[in-house]
This record gives C-alpha cells, structure tokens and sequence, in this order.
C-alpha cells in the first residue's frame, strides 16, 4: 500500500477489492502450503542430523523396523524383513525415537540351552562344579 501513495495512485472499489482478494489468496495460500514446507524443513533436519543412511538398518519407537530403501524430500522408505516397503513421511520421524542398529559395536546373544538332568554326568563343567559342592 506504501507504493500507491509514493506513485499517486487513486483508490478505488476495484484496486481495493484486488489487494483484498489478493491478501486472502496469499493466506490460503500459505495455509496449503503449511504441510508441505513443514515437511521439507523435516527432512532438512534429519539429513543434517545424520541419524540413518540409506542402507542402515533402524528400528523406529513405534516398532518399525528394517533397512533404509530411499530418503526423499518428503518421505523415508524403509524395506522390513518381509520385504514390505514402508513409505514414512519425514515429520513422522522427526517425532519418533530412532535406533541405528547398523552403528552398534558390539551385541549381545542369549542363547538357551536344554537338556535333561540324566545327561549331567556327559559335562565335564558340571561334574566339576559338582564335585566342589559336595561335602568331603
């Protein structure tokens, strides 16, 4: 409106019905593309974070889990170990606890062992052990 008064511009109904249309054009406009800049903003960040690759495998806190296929703008592909792509959109992410279980050093096995206790005498270990137990 500034520019109108430095060039001497006369108002009238129609300029200013443009410059009212024009201002709710703008905020619809801004409205719409609310989602979408939120969205890009949301991969900026988690591409600087380098939380993940492409080819990590990650488990989300939501219980998702599996190798990252691609990393979009506006979307993250992860493939399970069923092999369905899962199609995350970035500001899911940005919300979610992230593991890299591809950056783990080391790792943990339990294994369980089953045997019955008539195959004790057959360990070496345990007859040890057992000897040591029993009162001379």
């Amino acid at each position: 409106l500034i520019w109108i008064d430095i060039l001497k511009i006369k108002r009238g109904n129609g300029l200013s019905s443009i410059f009212a249309l024009g201002g709710a054009g703008t905020l619809a406009l801004t409205l719409a593309c609310q989602d979408l800049a939120k969205r890009v903003l949301n991969s900026l960040a988690l591409a600087a974070s380098d939380a993940f690759f492409v080819g990590d495998k990650i488990l989300l806190g939501d219980g998702t889990h599996g190798r990252v296929v691609s990393m979009g703008w506006l979307n993250t592909e992860i493939r399970g170990s069923d092999e369905l792509v899962t199609r995350i959109p970035n500001t899911q992410l940005a919300d979610v606890r992230i593991s890299n279980e591809s950056r783990i050093k080391f790792s943990q096995v339990k294994q369980y062992l089953r045997f019955s206790y008539d195959d004790l005498g057959k360990f070496a270990l345990f007859n040890s052990l057992d000897q040591r137990q029993t009162p001379a």
